[in-house]
């Protein structure tokens, strides 16, 4: 069993507090990314999992057995747990072999055996026939993928990786998306993951940790995450929002639903939690695909629809992101492409109530 549990972990730097007394469990044969902006903890919680830094407070427990704490920790070569580098930190003056070999040869695996498991590693990371090659021969991504045969052919119960794609373009970024997703798969490896990237967190994972100040925001799958964020720090950093502020006019337990007056002539149905009501001020979340654009028209009005003005457009392809004035707050609209509207056109607005969220103010 390789299931994490960490309890009240606490980190400090000097009198900078970095990780902030954090608890979290990680199932067996999970995916699970700590996710989150820069300097607010997640390398150093992974680095404390690998026994790199030792925590101030709390502690970090594997399978049952206690791994650090504040007062004792397990060396990281008796871990069992690979990592995988930012930087690859492959060896370029040994060829591919070479580097895979290198785990197994600290423990002593007998050459036939070393030999068979390279071939079967480098087959399953895409690698085969390459094994001659030096890293200078290698493209970035079948750096990164030695990187992976290096941590995974040793057999770990654990797989660390420290943000791994961020030194590749964004096609092949894509592409090692599903490669790692897959080999968490074939494997069964519990593997924790570092990244400020969203779109990393929600293509590849189990569940996702959105950690910022040095604390977990909020702990759930990617979906749950991405569409009821627990708090305006998660809604802003996963992916595009808009954040309307707003007045309850009117709650329904039953259905856990709310009327939300953004302006005298707005009003949207959203998703509450509990505790809400009559009249007090609340953040409306509400996705820039979520919203449709129609042509503006006495009809439109009349039937509830807000009415507003474009004043950017830009096409993205797939999509046209909009910036749409809407009695006096600004929007962000994302339409696909068979929708277009000029700069300076007047539109109607046409919020999908059953995906936005009430958040307390």
């Amino acid at each position: 069993m390789a299931e994490i549990e960490i309890r009240n972990l606490t980190k400090r730097f000097g009198t900078n507090l970095v990780v902030d007394d954090i608890s979290l469990t990680i199932n067996d044969k999970a995916f699970v990314t700590l996710l989150g902006p820069s300097g607010c903890g997640k390398t150093t919680i992974l680095r404390m999992i690998a026994g790199f830094l030792h925590p101030d407070a709390g502690s970090i427990t594997v399978g049952g057995q206690l791994m650090s704490s504040a007062t004792s920790a397990v060396a990281p070569e008796r871990r069992n747990m690979g990592m995988v580098f930012q930087n690859y930190a492959v060896w370029p003056h040994m060829n591919v072999n070479r580097n895979v070999a290198f785990g197994l040869e600290m423990k002593k695996v007998v050459r036939d055996q070393i030999n068979a498991r390279i071939e079967r590693m480098l087959e399953m990371v895409g690698l085969a026939g390459l094994g001659e090659r030096y890293p200078a021969q290698l493209s970035g991504g079948q750096q990164q993928r030695v990187a992976l045969a290096r941590a995974l052919v040793v057999e770990p119960t654990i797989l660390l990786l420290d943000e791994p794609l961020s030194n590749l373009d964004a096609k092949l970024r894509e592409q090692m998306r599903f490669t790692l997703k897959d080999l968490q798969r074939r494997t069964g490896i519990t593997f924790v993951y570092v990244t400020h990237d969203q779109a990393e967190a929600m293509a590849m994972s189990d569940r996702v940790a959105v950690i910022q100040h040095g604390k977990v925001q909020q702990f759930a799958s990617p979906r749950e995450v991405y569409e009821k964020p627990a708090n305006h720090a998660v809604a802003d950093f996963m992916g595009l929002v808009n954040l309307l502020k707003g007045n309850v006019a009117a709650v329904d337990a039953s259905s856990a639903r709310s009327t939300v007056r953004i302006s005298e002539a707005w009003s949207v149905e959203a998703y509450t939690a509990a505790g809400l009501a009559p009249g007090e001020e609340v953040t409306l979340v509400i996705r820039p695909e979520d919203i449709g654009l129609l042509p503006a028209s006495a009809s439109a009005r009349d039937s509830g629809l807000a009415l507003g003005k474009v004043t950017a457009r830009t096409y993205l392809g797939n999509v046209i992101d909009y910036r749409v004035e809407v009695e006096g707050q600004p929007l962000r609209v994302q339409s696909p492409h068979s929708v277009d509207f000029p700069v300076e056109a007047r539109v109607a607005v046409k919020v999908d109530q059953e995906r936005c969220l009430a958040l307390k103010s």
